[in-house]
């Protein structure tokens, strides 16, 4: 949907449900880079309204990102609506289960979407699971961002200077050459979905861990595409409860220093969330020696000075 779309559509369910309820079309969220396309509250009631967006409507499978997302980052009590065509809900229940959804309506009833955010009677099932998988989530998140944050101090000590194109190049040849030395049979993954080889995003697996090159820009297309990646591909849904996939975790290393508008921190909360380290920019000689150091940390409780003395020796 369109934001013009979105904003119309804020105005009549504001319209209808009066000055009881806060209507926000596309609210920003520290943890969020894809928000839900409304948010409605009022009453104790929170409601996060999902509709397609261009690529979600040729590929409706791809809309569960952003349904992951909100699931871990909003309050545990939000519901989840999908608001689409009759044709794209029909579409959509063959890839997506409609269960994982807490409201289902047609785009033509926006009288339906005020009196839906207004029923107290609709409630996430599941409410005790999804607070469980939050928590062990919120483990993941809190050691990806801290080791992103590692990361980060040693962006600022490589001696490497950008040479546009050379770096994302060379990031790749290393990755490819630590995981065809480790992984036998080849490494490079070709999935549907956001996970495939195009000139924003390389993926490799080492084992059952993923590891990529992003190529980035003014938009930082790379490493949201990355976010995305892990959402899509190491995340599961049952009944509305996102369900994270065991082992290590993912590692994401640009090919040059965060320039986009979005503020790097926001970048680095999002990944986070999905349990994505972002590793060193644009740095290819930092690339393994940062593979290794998360994997003797993988198991320890981490504690910044060490990590620092520890990569400094290494």
């Amino acid at each position: 949907m369109r934001f013009q779309e979105t904003a119309s559509l804020a105005k009549r369910v504001r319209e209808q449900l009066g000055e009881r309820f806060v209507v926000a079309a596309r609210p920003e969220h520290p943890y969020l880079l894809a928000p839900p396309d409304l948010m409605i509250g009022g009453e104790g009631l929170l409601t996060a309204v999902f509709s397609p967006n261009s690529a979600e409507n040729r590929a409706p499978k791809l809309l569960r990102t952003r349904l992951v997302a909100a699931r871990l980052a909003l309050p545990e009590h939000a519901r989840c609506a999908l608001l689409g065509t009759e044709e794209f809900i029909y579409r959509a229940g063959e890839f997506l289960s409609l269960d994982d959804f807490e409201i289902v309506l047609s785009i033509d009833d926006p009288r339906g979407l005020a009196d839906k955010a207004a029923n107290e009677s609709i409630r996430m099932q599941r409410l005790e699971e999804l607070g469980r998988q939050r928590k062990v989530n919120s483990e993941r998140a809190g050691r990806a961002l801290f080791l992103s944050g590692v990361a980060e101090r040693f962006d600022r000590l490589t001696d490497e200077k950008h040479n546009d194109a050379s770096w994302a190049q060379e990031i790749e040849f290393v990755l490819f050459r630590i995981t065809t030395r480790e992984t036998p049979g080849g490494t490079e993954i070709k999935e549907p979905g956001p996970l495939r080889v195009n000139r924003w995003l390389y993926p490799f697996h080492r084992g059952e861990q993923i590891l990529m090159s992003a190529r980035t820009d003014n938009r930082s297309r790379g490493l949201f595409l990355a976010v995305q990646t892990i959402f899509f591909n190491e995340y599961s849904l049952d009944m509305g409860v996102p369900y994270a996939r065991r082992g290590a975790l993912p590692i994401v290393f640009p090919d040059q220093k965060h320039q986009a508008k979005q503020s790097h921190g926001t970048f680095m909360r999002a990944a986070s969330l999905a349990g994505l380290i972002i590793g060193p920019a644009g740095a290819p000689r930092q690339v393994e020696k940062f593979i290794a150091l998360e994997e003797a940390v993988r198991t320890r409780q981490l504690r910044k000075d060490d990590l620092a003395d520890w990569y400094r020796a290494h």
